[in-house]
């Protein structure tokens, strides 16, 4: 029999934990929330990772940050409105995590979009500060191991206070060197 803390040892968790705890707290909100989004992209099979925050009015939902490769490349847009039926909006409707896998995306607008073909998404509610959409090449979606480390980055985000948006048409994307 292995003890919970032999087992726990094995994860990424543990070590996404650690690489959260080594990030200064005096970084720029700003530059707070990018190295949190590469952390996720180390940490979880994600190959793109975006943070959506409410508009003064909680009407909409828009890009504040992400990581990764271009947002455009998933089909995915700048802002989102609160009340539609995407996957961001019944993520921050319902303050549960939305995962959906390739088979699931088929009649989906953005996955329509997409350059790459097909995808899956995940989607961690903010608080009330919105949602981290994440996106991964895996058809199946994510492992459970990668919606635990989402999750811990998620709860990472919210603590962070992610910035308000850039404004309509705006685009954040901290792309990968």
């Amino acid at each position: 029999m292995v003890s919970e803390g032999a087992a726990e040892r094995g994860t990424r968790k543990p070590r996404a934990e650690l690489a959260l705890a080594a990030l200064a707290d005096d970084l720029d909100p700003r530059d707070r929330l990018h190295a949190i989004l590469e952390q996720v992209l180390v940490f979880t099979e994600a190959t793109l990772v975006a943070v959506y925050t409410p508009d003064d009015e909680g009407e909409r939902l828009s890009l504040s940050g992400s990581a990764g490769v271009p947002t455009s490349l998933y089909g995915l847009l700048d802002s989102y409105p609160t009340s539609g039926a995407t996957s961001l909006a019944e993520a921050v409707r319902t303050g549960r995590p939305v995962w959906r896998g390739s088979a699931d995306l088929v009649q989906d607008a953005d996955a329509r979009r997409s350059v790459v073909g097909e995808f899956s998404v995940g989607v961690l509610p903010l608080d009330e500060r919105g949602c981290l959409l994440a996106v991964s090449d895996d058809l199946d979606g994510f492992a459970p191991e990668d919606r635990r480390c989402l999750d811990l980055f998620a709860r990472a985000v919210t603590r962070a206070a992610p910035p308000p948006p850039l404004g309509p048409g705006a685009s954040f994307d901290l792309a990968m060197d």
